[in-house]
């Protein structure tokens, strides 16, 4: 089966119809899969798997995205995201003892909250790196967000993605302090392809 309608209520107790689409999560499950593989097996397979697999979420978000108030998205995208590195902070210590660091301000606070927005150990400390693609998400989300509030269509972010990545060169530009804005910026015309495509679905299907 394709599609399955549940009816769920809102916070004024209105029953409201959803559809949700039962191959988008099988899909959500290879594209794990693959991540799993490419990063497990150095081999042809997981080089093909690196070309699609992250445009592929991307997509598979925009389709699923739905406007929201800043704080709900910030409850479901940026919360998780901090509870889950908090739970790993003795890493982040650990890591502070073992290499002989010191204690300090900036080793055991600025390098832990700056770890969560830049992926680069001379700015932050990571503790998970792979949830760039959480909050890669959550700023293209307050992205359409905004624009769906202000009422400017998402199509006009596209060139300004293309300037972003035409002036994307060097390990630097991706990894300091500009990572998250640019690599949502570098990402988001998938996200937005998924939005508009949403409409299509059911004429594709």
């Amino acid at each position: 089966m394709n599609m399955e309608s549940t009816t769920y209520s809102n916070e004024s107790g209105k029953d409201i119809a959803r559809t949700r689409y039962v191959w988008l999560d099988y899909s959500k499950v290879l594209c794990i899969a693959g991540v799993v593989y490419g990063h497990c097996v150095a081999d042809v397979l997981s080089s093909y798997i690196f070309l699609f697999h992250v445009p592929i979420f991307f997509i598979i978000s925009g389709i699923l995205y739905r406007p929201k108030r800043y704080i709900d998205t910030l409850k479901s995208l940026f919360v998780p995201v901090l509870l889950f590195s908090l739970l790993l902070y003795p890493w982040h210590l650990y890591g502070i003892w073992n290499q002989g660091r010191g204690w300090s301000f900036e080793t055991m606070v600025m390098e832990f909250v700056m770890g969560l927005f830049c992926y680069d150990f001379k700015v932050g400390f990571p503790i998970i790196p792979p949830f760039w693609f959480v909050m890669t998400l959550l700023v293209m989300r307050l992205i359409s967000d905004t624009l769906t509030k202000i009422k400017i269509d998402e199509w006009w972010m596209l060139p300004l993605c293309v300037a972003v990545l035409y002036f994307s060169e060097g390990d630097d530009v991706y990894y300091d302090y500009l990572f998250l804005p640019q690599r949502a910026l570098l990402c988001f015309p998938f996200f937005l392809f998924g939005q508009k495509l949403k409409p299509c679905l059911k004429w594709i299907i």
